[in-house]
């Protein structure tokens, strides 16, 4: 039956057969067979990316904050967003679903093509083109000092990105095998240029002086809440892609635990990269940090290949989920037509040097729309609906989640709410992400009870009884007739 429906799908679609055809479908029970393990490399190579690293320098050379400060400002902002994600996760593991079908639940099914999906691929098409372009200042450092010609930032950054966006469209499979092969090459490439940092004989880089650096705020609550928010709100826009990831999984607690530990250790390791380099070089790019160690071709080579492999493996995954998002707002494209478009948006915005120099401000603007976004989606499945969700009305037009016209007006209000709140009113120093999404859940809940004598509203909140043993009775129906707009 399933390569019946993946047959059906494919010509549905014209897309190559030898791809993932699913995009707003749902998975087979048949095809769950990623083993919690597995799961945990694709959250661990999200988590070790260039930028991360980035973000764990410039809590030292921007934020003022210690050498431990910093390290655990990222993991303790990772740790935060990975609550949400551990909810949402259930999504895939649970019913097969990939995120932005499941936010259909909560904003409408027209809803969710507007809001939650279209914030995401922009803010997909932004992370792959910041990754690219923090990754070709790397290449564009080591290039020199191996040839002694400064090529155009520009150029890198665009060849760049088209060879990274060739793997994405094969799909899950593909994208599971190579970051199954991958991560381990990258963890022993980084661990080589932290040597090579660790090593260096100027006293600002003894092991002794960077780990016991106090920073100008030192521990500071303004200092380390502001980081551990700005890498909150970097991995809160992709709390739907918790459930793209684990949809051909199934279990809950063995993957939430792998989730949880890759996610940490990740952060914790791509910030104590990155403060290293902030405190012994005092510069924010880890990798000119390093070529400026050594004339040595071999290491510089090595450093060439850490840039590309991390690259290619953090942006495969962005890609993917903006494809998947791409897919859920125009249904008639299939996922491998959208992830070609998400690649062709970002090999354009990849061009843009500014993405880098500008990082922090971009993360945490785009953090400021999906904290509430993150809020309304936890309160409606987590609270409201119980971790429970009809399957088949996701893609039904006169089922419960078409609410009115397909728009669900009190997401979308306090949506708005949340945005305003956490702009203009939510200090600094009282983890706006955090408690942005705690508001929104609150008020989101509470409004839904005050309405509850509405029939859309009763019917939509009810937690269903649909069961996701029932979905091998219809997959084949259902996937191949699953669109709704």
């Amino acid at each position: 039956m399933v390569n019946s429906v993946q047959g059906q799908l494919a010509e549905k679609y014209h897309a190559p057969a030898r791809v993932e055809q699913f995009g707003i479908e749902f998975i087979p029970k048949s095809l769950k067979t990623v083993a919690w393990w597995e799961l945990s490399f694709i959250w661990f190579a999200f988590m070790l990316n260039p930028l991360q690293v980035l973000l764990g320098a410039t809590a030292i050379t921007v934020g003022g904050l210690s050498f431990w400060g910093s390290v655990t400002a990222q993991a303790f902002g990772a740790l935060v967003a990975m609550i949400g994600y551990m909810v949402m996760a259930t999504l895939g593991l649970d019913f097969g679903l990939p995120g932005q079908v499941g936010t259909r639940m909560a904003f409408g099914i027209r809803g969710a093509k507007v809001i939650p999906s279209l914030f995401r691929v922009i803010a997909d098409i932004y992370w792959f083109a910041t990754q690219t372009m923090v990754g070709s200042l790397g290449i564009q450092v080591v290039l020199t000092k191996l040839t002694g010609q400064k090529f155009p930032l520009v150029l890198i950054a665009v060849v760049f990105a088209i060879v990274q966006s060739l793997i994405a469209g094969a799909g899950y499979n593909i994208l599971a095998k190579s970051t199954k092969f991958a991560t381990p090459i990258n963890v022993i490439l980084w661990v080589v240029m932290l040597v090579m940092l660790m090593t260096n004989p100027s006293a600002s880089y003894h092991a002794n002086y960077v780990l016991s650096f106090h920073g100008s705020a030192h521990w500071g609550w303004i200092a380390f809440i502001s980081a551990s928010n700005v890498v909150a709100a970097e991995w809160i826009t992709m709390i739907t892609d918790a459930a793209d990831f684990c949809r051909y999984s199934s279990g809950r607690v063995k993957n939430w635990a792998g989730m949880l530990i890759a996610a940490v250790v990740g952060c914790g390791f791509s910030g104590f990269i990155g403060a290293y380099a902030g405190v012994a070089a005092h510069t924010d790019n880890v990798f000119q940090a390093v070529s400026d160690l050594t004339n040595n071709s071999f290491l510089l080579i090595l450093m060439l290949l850490l840039i590309v492999v991390d690259n290619w493996m953090i942006n495969t995954l962005n890609l993917y989920t903006a494809g998947l998002s791409l897919t859920n707002i125009f249904e008639n494209l299939g996922r491998f037509w959208s992830t070609i478009i998400a690649a062709v948006l970002s090999v354009v915005l990849s061009a843009l040097p500014q993405l880098a120099t500008h990082a922090n401000t971009f993360v945490t603007l785009i953090g400021d729309f999906f904290s509430p976004i993150a809020g309304v989606l936890l309160a409606d499945y987590l609270i409201v609906k119980k971790l429970k969700v009809n399957v088949v009305a996701l893609y039904d037009k006169n089922g419960p989640y078409w609410y009115f016209g397909g728009f669900n007006p009190i997401a979308i209000v306090w949506t708005v709410i949340g945005f305003v709140l956490y702009q203009y009113v939510i200090p600094t120093a009282s983890f706006q992400t955090f408690t942005t999404i705690v508001v929104v859940m609150i008020g989101y809940t509470l409004t839904v009870k005050l309405f509850s004598k509405s029939s859309v509203i009763a019917q939509a909140a009810s937690p269903s009884d649909f069961s996701p043993q029932q979905l091998e009775e219809i997959i084949s129906i259902k996937n191949n007739n699953a669109r709704t707009d």
